[in-house]
């Protein structure tokens, strides 16, 4: 029994001294943006968190209501696992990168049309998939940039699929803040 405390001292400072070197090299596990395409219009949130050296997990909440031809009201979110894949490891949340995950938006204006044409309900909803790439960079030691393009193919959710694959273009030009 004593063997087993005695190891349990010697490992308990290795794995402290472990983390304590791994939090200093990579000081950063959050960030917080906004795309300032959609900036002024169109408020969005960004939250990015580190869970390894070279990846991230990504949940971005937007809702937009504008007019550009007819009214446009809807709800988006999704959560992206991202990958890294810059050569220096000196700095956390940085460089090139590819992300996919789930996406979900939500139309509060469109229909739902039965078989005889009969509004069923207003508002859809769609699922699907989101595949981003883009290059995140420093501005200063907390402030960031994050450059990136993207897809969303969206399904209906609904049992009436008049429109049952949609793709969405995703541009983002993100200004945030990381700690």
């Amino acid at each position: 029994m004593s063997k087993y405390i005695l190891l349990l001292l010697l490992l308990v400072p290795k794995m402290s001294f472990a983390q304590q070197r791994e939090s200093k090299s990579y000081p950063y596990k959050v960030a917080v943006k906004t795309n300032i395409f959609n900036l002024i219009i169109i408020p969005s949130l960004h939250v990015e968190y580190r869970i390894t050296k070279k990846s991230s997990l990504v949940g971005n909440f937007h809702r937009g209501n504008i007019v550009f031809f007819t009214e446009n009201n809807w709800l988006n979110a999704t959560l992206d696992y991202r990958r890294y894949f810059a050569r220096s490891t000196s700095d956390a949340l940085r460089g090139f990168y590819l992300s996919g995950g789930f996406a979900y938006h939500y139309d509060y204006d469109d229909v739902i049309l039965d078989d005889m044409d009969q509004v069923v309900r207003t508002g859809k909803s769609k699922m699907g998939g989101v595949f981003r790439t883009g290059y995140q960079f420093g501005l200063s030691k907390h402030f960031l940039m994050d450059l990136g393009v993207g897809l969303a193919i969206l399904s209906d959710v609904h049992e009436y699929q008049r429109d049952p694959v949609q793709a969405q273009g995703r541009l983002m030009a993100g200004i945030g803040y990381r700690f």
